[in-house]
């Protein structure tokens, strides 16, 4: 088949923290490889398998609560390890996550999680037990003994067991005092570390730590030290420190911060910076100085957790002053529409899809020979490749068929799997441009099987059903959700509507996220949101802006025209 090669499998194998003058291929696997012997491995072993293929289109029947897979039977793992993974979640979303941390969370049987985890971190662990056990400063909080016994417990039953904590677990988390009482039971521990929210979040609004000529070296602090509190010979030492100071956990104890200082001999004049996240992926922050640090924190309504930034490199720091902008598409989508997006633009998924994959029998479709094979979605093609892989199907079986793929998000699918589709509409304007070229380039009779989820709308169908002998196979179902974001008391200034389910998916919340610009993806789209939003008040009818061309370029460019 044109297009297609054909590659040979290859292996590859509370306290203080000072800084001073510090400087700081995807590894290929293919499913038809041996599993991983666990005795190689010192606390995870891979498992690859296939599920059996069912009769044409049935479902998987796939769990959807939040506790994907629960324990066997018996509540015991048959092969139980004696380790444990400490992973930091880092402060962002999961695409800050180590490539380590990834396959940890998706090989996991059971995690034990915090607060402070980002909701895509723990959809990858689709497998594992989900437990949490949080720990926040001047809340209601589990009792770290509590954790302790659970942490062992689970370690007796699951051989894969992941204690998931916000940002680093060896930085305030806690990470040694877990450590040490699992040792003292024999179990043994690992760390995967994570990006400590001390340097994480100012990153995040271009702040770093050092500065030549300005900041030599770093000083992290917690604000209060387990009902220890610091001596006035402590707090000279710190106000002394000529670098950058910092302090975690400090956001009920400003006032005590700017007086301590200032009484240890600290400039009342010295810069500082606070910086919060109202989200996992949104920053909100204050430049000020020490001496109006407690009333620059409550002008700005700056709410726990944060970070306090005092002198060094604060002086230097510019707020970024960032605009919120919510998602609601498909991962790739959404990462298409932030790619080379400045930093003041901060996204959050507000919605997000669920999908449910059908056992669908491929041996049945290649029976009928087709012709042509049509794909309308890249979940529906990744979802196809699985079901090859489960039902190990050689691929060398599409070199009969004519690949279409609906747009090159799509056909990004293929390229994947190095298989070049036939044809790619050059300006996808949805099903009806796929259908105007397969009408130019499909023989009369020709056989054209479609891919698509079992809630299309069927026009592909009205398009050809004269010229063409075509099939439809529903691969998938799915159903578009809010997220905890949209929960979240932040003001958005603009949503991205990519598709009529996310349009009716936030016409139905209740209550809806406040936004003060609703972009669609296409006229039809905004027909839906101004049909739906006619009864509402003036207060709760945002603007309706819609792209150029339904593609994440368009959206980038009017957002960096209209923001």
């Amino acid at each position: 088949m044109k297009g297609l090669w054909i590659m040979k499998p290859e292996t590859r194998t509370e306290g203080c923290l000072t800084a001073s003058g510090m400087e700081s291929v995807q590894s290929i696997t293919s499913a038809n490889l041996s599993t991983t012997n666990p005795a190689q491995n010192s606390l995870f072993s891979a498992e690859i398998s296939g599920s059996k293929p069912g009769p044409i289109c049935q479902s998987k029947n796939k769990d959807s609560s939040p506790v994907r897979k629960a324990a066997p039977a018996n509540g015991e793992d048959s092969n139980p390890a004696s380790g444990i993974l400490l992973v930091g979640a880092g402060c962002h979303d999961a695409s800050w996550l180590s490539h380590e941390a990834r396959k940890a969370l998706e090989e996991a049987d059971a995690i034990v999680y915090d607060d402070l985890v980002d909701e895509t971190v723990l959809e990858l662990a689709k497998k594992a037990v989900k437990i949490y056990r949080g720990k926040r400063g001047h809340m209601k909080s589990a009792d770290q003994q509590e954790i302790n016994t659970l942490l062992a417990d689970l370690a007796s039953r699951y051989s894969r067991v992941v204690r998931l904590k916000g940002g680093d677990p060896m930085i305030f988390g806690r990470g040694m005092e877990e450590i040490e009482s699992l040792e003292k039971q024999g179990i043994k521990c690992r760390i995967i570390p994570g990006i400590s929210s001390f340097y994480g979040i100012p990153a995040k609004e271009l702040l770093g730590l050092t500065k030549r000529n300005e900041a030599g070296g770093f000083m992290v602090l917690t604000a209060h030290r387990a009902g220890k509190e610091r001596s006035d010979q402590q707090w000279r030492e710190i106000a002394g420190f000529e670098g950058t100071i910092v302090f975690m956990m400090g956001m009920h104890e400003v006032s005590l911060i700017s007086k301590k200082l200032i009484s240890a001999g600290k400039d009342s004049h010295t810069a500082c910076a606070v910086l919060t996240s109202p989200l996992f992926t949104l920053t909100k922050s204050v430049k000020t100085t020490l001496e109006h640090l407690p009333q620059a924190v409550q002008d700005s309504h700056l709410k726990s957790p944060g970070i306090i930034v005092i002198g060094g490199s604060a002086g230097s720091y510019k707020p970024l002053n960032p605009r919120y902008i919510g998602l609601s598409s498909s991962a790739m989508l959404n990462e298409k529409i932030k790619k080379d997006m400045p930093p003041h633009f901060q996204f959050a998924s507000l919605l997000k899809t669920e999908y449910e994959d059908y056992a669908l029998d491929l041996s049945l479709v290649f029976n009928q020979n087709p012709d042509w094979l049509v794909f309308t979605s890249a979940h529906g093609a990744s979802a196809f490749f699985r079901l090859l892989e489960a039902q190990k199907i050689d691929v060398r079986k599409l070199a009969l068929c004519k690949i279409a793929c609906i747009g090159n998000g799509t056909a990004e699918v293929f390229k994947k799997h190095l298989i070049l589709p036939d044809l790619v509409p050059d300006h996808p304007d949805g099903s009806r441009q796929l259908a105007a070229q397969l009408k130019r380039f499909c023989l009369p009779e020709s056989k054209v099987f479609q891919f698509q989820s079992g809630q299309a709308l069927g026009i592909l169908e009205k398009e050809l059903k004269d010229r063409t002998m075509l099939q439809s196979f529903p691969l998938y179902n799915f159903q578009t959700i809010p997220t905890r974001a949209a929960l979240a008391p932040v003001v958005f200034d603009a949503l991205v509507l990519a598709s009529r389910n996310a349009a009716r998916a936030y016409l139905s919340m209740n209550p809806r996220p406040q936004v003060r610009v609703l972009i669609a993806f296409s006229k039809e789209i905004a027909g839906i949101l101004k049909d739906g939003l006619k009864d509402a008040g003036e207060n709760e009818k945002p603007e309706i802006w819609t792209a150029d061309h339904p593609d994440a370029h368009s959206v980038s460019r009017l957002l960096l025209k209209r923001l």
